[in-house]
């Protein structure tokens, strides 16, 4: 895709995912892109199962940063450890609050600087410094430490993406309400229509007359599967939510999952809705010569009973 985000949806690039907070439980869920109708949950950014905030806490000595923490996150001060696995990510950790930035959402990147840790050694605390990722010790008492928490609370939660996904598997679409990783290559499209009808996640790679793409259709068909050219109302129900679907296809291609979006541009597809022998009529009640060439986007439904999984 050239263009990979939409009104509501920023993909990221990994390692760093984004940690979204539920308000009640305190836990986590991580997801690879940035979902600004959640922008209020977004807490951290992950590294490694590590959460780290997006802010600093107030600077001070050690014993004040003791204190410091979110109970119901259980947040806290990190290790040595944990403070080196943040810093040989740090180029991809900044690069990721600087989006956030561009979004209006609050985020700092790591200070040149030395951090506070959890380990104690009697009058003296273990730092470790940003800018060199030297560890060093120092007294307690210092008041010039930098704190950033840490979390470990993360929850597996599935993978809803708006729309119900079709999974080809043994020549049916099995429909889900969520994205499953392990079923990625079996991935089909979305249940976007009424009577279960799915639409493919791509275009066919060339452009087709009416006929080819009714043929086309007719070779993909089974005797579980119907693949069909999409009627002008689904093409024009399917415009009426591209936002929504984009976000879905969004979301999608940050899991690695290959999608085409929809543009107004190219939203006139092939259509089964034919003129006599002359056309087909598409989005906006356009007609179109049947020798013309089109984008072809195919849908597709069981012949027998739906499989929800």
């Amino acid at each position: 895709m050239k263009d990979l985000h939409t009104k509501t949806i920023w993909p990221v690039q990994s390692p760093c995912l984004i940690a979204y907070r539920d308000p009640l439980a305190g836990y986590f869920w991580l997801r690879p892109y940035v979902d600004l109708q959640l922008r209020s949950k977004i807490w951290g950014i992950a590294i490694h199962g590590q959460i780290f905030r997006l802010i600093h806490e107030e600077d001070g000595n050690w014993y004040s940063a003791k204190k410091l923490g979110d109970t119901l996150s259980r947040a806290k001060m990190p290790s040595t450890t944990v403070i080196d696995i943040a810093s040989t990510y740090r180029r991809e950790f900044d690069a990721t609050v600087q989006l956030l930035k561009q979004l209006n959402i609050n985020a700092e990147p790591w200070r040149n600087g030395w951090y506070w840790t959890d380990e104690d050694n009697g009058d003296d605390a273990t730092v470790m410094d940003m800018a060199n990722g030297r560890i060093e010790f120092v007294p307690k008492k210092m008041r010039n430490g930098y704190v950033r928490l840490v979390s470990h609370y993360i929850t597996k939660k599935p993978i809803t993406l708006g729309y119900s996904l079709a999974y080809l598997c043994d020549g049916h679409l099995e429909l889900a309400s969520d994205f499953r990783p392990e079923l990625r290559d079996k991935l089909w499209g979305l249940h976007v229509c009424k009577s279960y009808l799915c639409m493919k996640l791509v275009y066919e790679p060339n452009k087709l007359n009416v006929n080819d793409g009714l043929q086309l259709a007719t070779s993909l068909s089974s005797d579980d599967l119907r693949v069909e050219l999409p009627t002008r109302e689904n093409v024009e129900s399917v415009a009426k939510e591209k936002d929504a679907i984009n976000d879905t296809l969004v979301k999608l291609s940050a899991y690695g999952v290959n999608v085409d979006l929809l543009t107004s541009r190219d939203i006139f597809w092939l259509t089964q809705t034919l003129y006599g022998k002359k056309g087909f009529v598409t989005y906006g009640s356009r007609f179109i010569p049947a020798d013309e060439l089109c984008l072809c986007r195919l849908f597709a439904k069981n012949k027998g009973k739906t499989i929800v999984i």
